[in-house]
């Protein structure tokens, strides 16, 4: 921590001392304790430390439960004086009411906001339980990833863990992660983000330096097309090709396959696309997608009706299964656990699949092509993006 108690109960910082001869002299002075709770703490500084202040060992301090590393305690307090030049805020503020302490609390004309810049994982129900227990207060929760902990596989293609995806905030539409390295002094964003399974996504991974930014550009939304759609082919047709070998017949997936007599190497194209809302389901769109066909619009001939109860209906069955799972966003308040689906619903009523006679009735326009080899799958793979690039590429 960066703020303690002296003898006097004041509050004293360690960042603005500017030389150890003062950091020395501080530490023959007396005694600090923590502002949360009471406990004495000590001064930590050496070479290429930054000055704090650290509980003794066994401290059952609630506020202060994880340890701080000099990456965190240098990001927090860039984050800090950054914002700190265009509103009030206070450092390591102490919350009372809700006994958490902030890395930063924010006042912004009559809204509150904690900055919290977390490096390292915590438990998801502890990530939640701080997040609405600021809500509850009425203060608006900012996470902020250290950048270091984004793992990038490739241009645009990153491994995002179960962990990483609960920063995800903003609107439904158009989420973002923000993170923040102290080392380089800029902050970054992942937008337009993209899973393809529950690990990979595709991103726009986009740095500014701290410096030329405003705290409320924390907040501004991002749009535009999806510009990772040829990526997205390439993986979805490497996954067919090569999925086969290695499936698990026990796996509810390859079951469904198996039972609809369809199998990996010949999924229609029109199962596995991106669909506005896709990343607010954990599992890969293959699958999801493959059980919304086949509960759906498969068996059903040319002129038949379909609900869209009926999607409703095969979608909720699947998640109460587990065959279908979302992902546990806390930061994004107004979200629709459907909007993935109506996506995807979208996208077969626009291509001409199905065509809507009445609000929530439709009936199947046309069948989904089934091949029946790889070559076939392959010719109608390339015949379909070629057909619906712009449509898939949503936005444009």
């Amino acid at each position: 921590m960066l703020t303690a108690k002296n003898h006097n109960g004041s509050l004293v910082t360690l960042f603005n001392i500017e030389t150890k001869e003062k950091i020395i002299e501080m530490k023959k002075e007396g005694h600090y304790h923590c502002p949360c709770c009471e406990n004495e703490v000590t001064i930590k500084a050496g070479k290429m430390k930054v000055p704090h202040f650290a509980h003794k060992r066994n401290s059952s301090c609630h506020a202060f439960s994880e340890p701080e590393s000099e990456y965190h305690l240098l990001g927090k307090l860039n984050l800090y004086q950054w914002v700190s030049t265009q509103y009030p805020a206070t450092l390591e503020a102490y919350i009372p009411e809700i006994k958490q302490r902030a890395d930063i609390l924010v006042m912004s004309g009559n809204k509150k906001y904690a900055i919290e810049f977390q490096c390292s994982s915590i438990p998801e129900e502890v990530f939640i339980q701080r997040t609405n227990s600021y809500l509850s207060a009425g203060i608006f929760p900012v996470w902020i990833l250290g950048e270091k902990n984004i793992n990038k596989l490739g241009q645009n293609e990153f491994s995002l863990r179960h962990f990483d995806w609960l920063f995800l905030s903003g609107s439904q539409e158009s989420p973002s992660i923000v993170a923040y390295c102290p080392l380089k002094h800029r902050l970054a964003k992942l937008h337009k983000i993209i899973p393809f399974s529950p690990r990979t996504a595709f991103a726009l991974h986009s740095h500014f330096p701290l410096s030329g930014l405003s705290f409320n550009d924390l907040f501004e939304m991002q749009s535009g097309v999806f510009p990772f759609l040829s990526r997205w082919r390439e993986k979805r047709r490497a996954w067919s090709f090569h999925n086969g070998k290695s499936a698990n017949w026990k796996d509810p997936f390859y079951r469904n396959l198996y039972i609809n007599q369809l199998t990996p190497a010949t999924l229609p194209p029109e199962i596995g696309i991106p669909v506005p809302g896709i990343h607010m389901v954990e599992t890969a769109a293959i699958r999801w997608q493959s059980y919304i066909f086949t509960d759906t619009i498969y068996r059903k001939e040319e002129g038949r009706p379909v609900l869209m109860n009926e999607f409703i209906q095969a979608y909720r069955n699947r998640i109460d299964m587990g065959h279908i799972r979302l992902r546990v966003l806390p930061l994004i308040s107004e979200k629709d656990c459907l909007f993935p689906l109506f996506g995807y619903v979208s996208f077969l009523l626009s291509t001409g699949y199905i065509e809507e006679r009445e609000k929530g009735y439709f009936k199947v326009r046309k069948k989904v092509e089934i091949p029946r080899t790889v070559a076939q799958a392959v010719e109608l793979e390339k015949n379909f993006y070629y057909v619906h690039q712009n449509l898939l590429q949503w936005g444009k």
